[in-house]
């Protein structure tokens, strides 16, 4: 096991004038940002272990310098190189992690990530003279391994407690988190009022119910049913074809009783209303049911498939009135 350089953060607190943070919020709400900074580290390394110290407590404040220690099994020229990825993670945690909250994540912070990525590589002298091509797949790694963490969440909830823990403590007036020791304030510190907003749980995604529709449209039929079972017949439109139960009794009846008997040939159509159930399922609305529930007219050998403008009907000098049934 072979230890990588220590990589320092500093999480800074900023007081009310006059005022001392109480000690067990200060130590509960570290205990959620470690919780919160490992997970978001051991993403892009699962062997990676994390130490934080207190280092020093400046006036008007509370620095938490804290050290992160890495351990890996690797070889010399691996270990180098992961060494610059968990470098850049610890960077982008600091600039990152304390904007992963539910209302946080997504756009505001990933449109940040491939200039701030850039940068980093510019300013670091391991990186600034690196071959082209070896840096851009570094940062290709880099950014891939943030924009991984960032999505996959798993430090949200212990950001919300966070916050929870900070705002007990009315002294408390700012949080920010800084790669590296600087006893200087930092330049963005996420002001009290916002730590509410930050600590409440996401809510949740809004649930689409199943929506249904009617069409009338022609279908062609391929296999019927001759039996009042309520079971499904077989048709197609467009070439695709489904199930669906028919509702119209006053048709089934008519049908069954030799009233309206279907023709036994094929190309036969029904003009009818088909009403479609659909559920919202994987980011698209799936169809889950379809159901006739009224049917207009029954053809046989139509000349054209608009049945709901002018279609030739049955070739028998006959013409059928079924559409015009009492309903």
């Amino acid at each position: 096991m072979s230890a990588l350089q220590p990589i320092p953060l500093s999480f800074y607190l900023k007081l009310e004038e006059g005022k001392n943070a109480d000690l067990e919020v200060v130590s509960r709400a570290s205990i959620e940002l470690i919780g919160a900074l490992r997970d978001f580290i051991e993403f892009a390394e699962p062997d990676a272990q994390l130490k934080m110290t207190i280092q020093q407590g400046d006036e008007g404040s509370l620095n938490l310098k804290t050290f992160v220690h890495f351990f890996s099994g690797r070889s010399e020229e691996d270990r180098k190189r992961r060494e610059l990825v968990l470098g850049n993670m610890i960077k982008g945690a600091s600039f990152f992690l304390l904007e992963l909250t539910a209302s946080h994540y997504g756009e505001k912070v990933l449109d940040q990530l491939d200039a701030y990525v850039t940068q980093w590589f510019q300013e670091d002298p391991e990186t600034a003279t690196m071959p082209e091509d070896d840096k851009a797949a570094l940062k290709k790694e880099v950014t891939d391994a943030l924009r991984g963490a960032i999505d996959n969440q798993t430090a949200a909830p212990h950001i919300r407690k966070f916050y929870s823990e900070v705002k007990r403590d009315p002294s408390i007036a700012g949080v920010a988190l800084m790669a590296g020791h600087q006893d200087e304030e930092p330049e963005t510190i996420i002001p009290r009022e916002q730590f509410s907003g930050r600590s409440s749980e996401p809510e949740p995604a809004e649930e689409k119910k199943p929506r249904t529709r009617t069409e009338r449209q022609p279908l062609l039929l391929l296999q019927p049913r001759l039996h009042a079972d309520k079971k499904a017949w077989r048709f197609s439109v467009g070439g695709m074809e489904f199930a669906a139960k028919i509702e119209d009794e006053n048709f089934v009846s008519d049908m069954l009783s030799g009233k309206l008997p279907v023709p036994a040939v094929e190309g036969v159509y029904f003009d009818a209303d088909l009403t479609i159930t659909e559920e919202f399922e994987g980011g698209a609305w799936v169809v889950k049911n379809r159901k006739v529930t009224k049917v207009h007219d029954v053809i046989a050998r139509p000349e054209q498939k608009d049945l709901l403008g002018s279609v030739d009907q049955q070739n028998d000098g006959s013409d059928s009135d079924y559409s015009d049934r009492d309903e």
